[in-house]
């Protein structure tokens, strides 16, 4: 396994299934005790959350429904600025600024 730094590269997967693809396998990986993060690990602390867990990655559309969902909340969200950024790269603050 390559480990982080290796050829200049500082990136890590946090899906090493489907790292290409936004998809239920994040939940799938929850379940198998393979997740980067502790706080992602913990998800299978309760019996809520491990339900929530179970049935995202193993009832088709679920976890689609579920983000598509809160994208659309999220789009709603005021801004108290005057004005709102929508980002051309999502990472990087866009140039245009007076």
């Amino acid at each position: 396994m390559a480990e982080c730094g290796d050829n200049g590269n500082t990136n890590v997967n946090q899906d090493y299934v489907t790292s290409n693809v936004l998809d239920k396998q994040y939940y799938q990986n929850v379940i198998d005790n393979k997740v980067l993060f502790t706080s992602d690990a913990v998800l299978n602390s309760t019996e809520e959350t491990r339900m929530e867990v179970m049935q995202n990655a193993n009832t088709a559309g679920t976890w689609e429904r579920k983000f598509e969902k809160a994208m659309e909340k999220m789009g709603k969200i005021k801004s108290d600025q005057q004005s709102v950024e929508i980002r051309k790269v999502c990472w990087k603050v866009n140039n245009n600024y007076k």
